[in-house]
């Protein structure tokens, strides 16, 4: 089992339709993506690095955004997945874009985060917490 994290950058706002949840508008700035994977992390991360046309995640419809930009992504070999989440609510100026996005499967707040303050203390919370810097 492995958890991971996108840093996803958005340079310009637009709207999108996710799946169920319909139109989802987002604002230009800097985005996290808390995943899982129950083997095989290394190609699910490929999987979201790459251009696939079919959509099964709220994270593929959200990637599928020509301007969207992974700028790192972050791994720790256990089973975090809401536990991240959780404690990058905590951190100041991080917030869900909307109560279940990327959660469908938990009964989390969400885990497709806006992340308003500096990308630093996020990258420190996650090597405290047993990350590594993947890409």
């Amino acid at each position: 089992m492995a958890t991971y994290l996108l840093m996803i950058h958005f340079p310009v706002s637009g709207t999108i339709r996710v799946g169920a949840l319909g139109e989802q508008t987002l604002a230009a700035g800097e985005y996290l993506y808390v995943g899982s994977a129950k083997r095989h992390w290394q190609a699910r991360i490929k999987r979201h690095l790459g251009t696939t046309t079919r959509r099964h995640w709220h994270i593929d419809y959200l990637l599928a955004i020509p301007q969207a930009q992974v700028t790192s992504v972050w791994v720790t070999l256990a089973d975090q997945e809401c536990q991240t989440a959780r404690m990058l609510l905590e951190l100041d100026k991080i917030a869900v874009v909307k109560p279940g996005m990327g959660a469908s499967d938990c009964r989390c707040q969400g885990h497709f985060l806006r992340a308003g303050g500096k990308i630093e203390s996020i990258e420190e919370k996650l090597d405290g917490m047993g990350f590594f810097q993947h890409i």
